[in-house]
């Protein structure tokens, strides 16, 4: 009888550990929500930290943290809390998505292409999807099999930009740059361009030869991305090939003033001058 109560005693205290360590993770929770709803990320990391640390196998609080390292720009940590929601919901179609397009961001094209299948194997129309497999398609110069998957994309959204993009980059595979161009420039109205038109339009302009273009478009990039030196690099460089001296000067002189302590942009700086500008 003493054996026996010895092990109600311990699972009662059992009991109460795990209730006091739920208690908290939901406390903990609750809290991150709250800050996520007034944009305080950062905050909201903290206490979803807690919460995971007190309960590690709540799918719903994973979730939470992938998003806002998304939000917080910690792509890597955002991929290992989706990897930990599908290791305790494996249909997790969130997550499964978001590893996905984690996974081909950082070059693991053969997780990108396994979770982006799962995904259109629960939900044949999820776009998103989709276009991974078209991505890498376009990695492997797959002309035929981005296109298939543009033309999936844009028989569900025919408005899609990023179907559009896709369907214009596999025709560039073919070297048909003017109508990949077309695809872009009637397709999507300036408007609601986002980065992804921009950038395709300044490689599709920058084979065409049509400098004017190329600068038009590494303007509208730079108005999304103010503080990238590599884009205000490459922006000098064709302002210098266009005959823009006076601008070209301009521009990297601003990027010198702000990145003087960053070596690897100053010898970039130095060497676009010795070639471009002797009398800089």
């Amino acid at each position: 009888m003493r054996l026996n109560s010895l092990y109600v005693v311990a699972a009662l205290v059992l009991a109460s550990a795990c209730s006091s360590r739920q208690e908290k993770a939901e406390q903990f929770s609750a809290a991150a929500n709250a800050l996520v709803a007034a944009g305080d990320f950062e905050g909201a990391r903290k206490e979803i930290l807690k919460a995971v640390a007190a309960r590690d196998d709540v799918p719903e609080q994973w979730l939470l943290l992938g998003r806002v390292d998304l939000e917080t720009g910690r792509p890597a940590d955002a991929l290992l809390a989706y990897s930990r929601v599908l290791e305790l919901d494996a249909t997790n179609i969130e997550a499964l998505q978001l590893v996905a397009e984690l996974s081909f961001q950082f070059g693991n094209t053969r997780e990108a292409a396994k979770s982006a299948d799962r995904v259109l194997a629960l939900d044949p129309n999820t776009t998103r999807a989709i276009l991974v497999k078209g991505l890498i398609a376009l990695g492997k110069k797959d002309a035929a099999g981005a296109m298939s998957a543009a033309e999936s994309i844009l028989k569900l959204k025919p408005k899609d930009e990023f179907g559009l993009v896709l369907k214009a980059r596999a025709l560039a595979i073919g070297k048909d740059y003017q109508g990949a161009v077309k695809i872009i420039e009637e397709g999507v109205p300036e408007a609601q361009r986002t980065e992804a038109s921009f950038a395709t339009l300044c490689e599709l302009y920058r084979v065409l030869g049509d400098k004017d273009r190329v600068v038009g478009n590494i303007d509208k990039l730079l108005a999304r991305r103010p503080n990238d030196a590599d884009l205000k690099l490459d922006l000098a460089e064709v302002l210098y090939k266009s005959g823009n001296v006076a601008r070209a000067r301009v521009t990297l002189y601003s990027l010198l003033v702000s990145q003087q302590n960053n070596v690897e942009v100053v010898q970039k700086i130095s060497e676009l001058w010795t070639e471009n500008d002797g009398s800089a």
